[in-house]
Order: C-alpha cells, then structure tokens, then sequence
C-alpha cells in the first residue's frame, strides 16, 4: 500500500494507521533533527509550528517566538508570563487617576446641587439661613420666651 492512499494518515505495515505512528516521538525541538526540527506535544511536526507561534501552554520550546500569544518559553516550556509589563503599570495608574477625577467631579456636583438648594430655600423665606431659621421659631429670642413664661407665672 502506498502513502498517498491514506490520505490524511499514513501507511504503517502495510495499513492506514493513527498519525501516532506516522510522526517520531520527541522530546525536545533537537530529537527532530532528522524531520522538520520541531517538536509539539511530544511528537516531531511540520516546523510551522515552531516559525509561527502556534505551540500552546507547556509545549517544549526553545525560543519564545514559538509560543502563543501571551506565552513565554521559561525553562523550556511555553508558560504564562505572570510579570507586570511597564504598560500594564501605566495602564492600572491611569485606571486610578481617571476613577479618582470620577469621583472628585460626582462628590463636587453633589455638593453644589446641595448648596444650590439651600440658597434657593433661604430666598424663598427670605434673609439668610440664619434669620429664617428665627422666623420659623417665632420672634426668635429666647429671652422672650422666658419673659413670657415668667409672666404667665406673674398673672397667676
């Protein structure tokens, strides 16, 4: 039988077989010598693999290019890079700088809003806070108040 009419696997004693049987089992990039030069989870494959960055978390590598994405090649493995980029510390200060101006402007509205209110409540009366509150009360001194009281006393 040959190869070709396999199709997508390949030949092994004189059958189609699994592509376990059609790829050298491999360790590092170096047991690959012979094929494409390039290991991936644990069988030598086509060196796209290593020149493209398509080797997923704890594949063997030898160079970060070889990793996905956000996956670096530490000690021989593609592994998630958990160190804090300069970037991710402007980004974070930036967050905190725009979230604290967000703030100072929300607690800032609220205050004039109050104040406003105020104001307009003490025009309406009349005067200022200071007087309208005396007029709520009466004449506003307390002195006569107790004068008053201690002439109810005095009739009786």
């Amino acid at each position: 039988m040959q190869n070709f009419e396999c199709m997508t696997t390949c030949c092994y004693e004189d059958k189609c077989s699994h592509f376990k049987h059609c790829h050298y089992p491999c360790q590092t990039n170096a047991d690959c010598r012979n094929t494409s030069g390039c290991c991936s989870e644990g069988y030598c494959t086509a060196d796209s693999m290593c020149n493209s960055g398509l080797k997923l978390e704890n594949d063997y590598c030898d160079f970060d290019r070889e990793c996905n994405q956000r996956l670096r090649c530490i000690e021989n493995k593609c592994m998630v890079d958990n160190e804090i980029h300069p970037q991710d510390v402007v980004l974070i200060i930036v967050i905190i700088i725009t979230g604290i101006i967000a703030l100072f402007i929300i607690v800032y509205s609220c205050f004039k809003i109050c104040c406003s209110k105020k104001q307009e409540t003490s025009k309406r009366r009349g005067g200022s806070p200071i007087e309208s509150r005396g007029q709520a009360f009466g004449s506003g001194s307390p002195g006569i108040h107790s004068s008053g009281a201690s002439a109810r006393r005095d009739a009786q």
